[in-house]
């Protein structure tokens, strides 16, 4: 995964969501922006939706760790948590399918991504390793 030329590594958790992990793996690639979550706290959200078909929540949570992946099946919307988050709506508290980890770069991804409000919608791109 790359946002504005910063890289990170990511493994998918598919002994715990497969359904999401095989639809997003069939998704892939991805090109889209990332804006700043508003209500979540340290979470980036890709701006186009990514319908993935499933309507199950798998590895649900509504607190998310750095680093978490996560796909809202109501919205179709990809969400990466990049420090302190609580997934949530202008209505209230949120669960999400957590389907994947940052393994390797979070550190420059998160100082990056705490620049989005200011900077405004950045490119992503998603797609697998060489």
């Amino acid at each position: 995964m790359e946002i504005s030329g910063v890289s990170v590594t990511v493994a998918l958790l598919d002994k715990a969501a497969p359904k999401v992990c095989e639809a997003f793996w069939r998704a892939l690639p991805l090109e889209s922006f990332a804006i700043h979550a508003r209500w979540s706290g340290d979470m980036i959200f890709m701006v186009d939706p990514v319908p993935l078909g499933v309507k199950d929540l798998e590895n649900a949570r509504r607190f998310v760790r750095p680093g978490d992946i996560c796909y809202c099946p109501d919205f179709d919307e990809i969400s990466i948590c990049y420090g302190v988050a609580d997934a949530r709506l202008p209505s209230g508290s949120h669960v999400l399918s957590v389907f994947g980890c940052i393994t390797d770069g979070l550190d420059e991804f998160a100082a990056h991504c705490i620049k989005i409000p200011v900077l405004g919608a950045q490119p992503v791109t998603v797609k697998r390793e060489q």
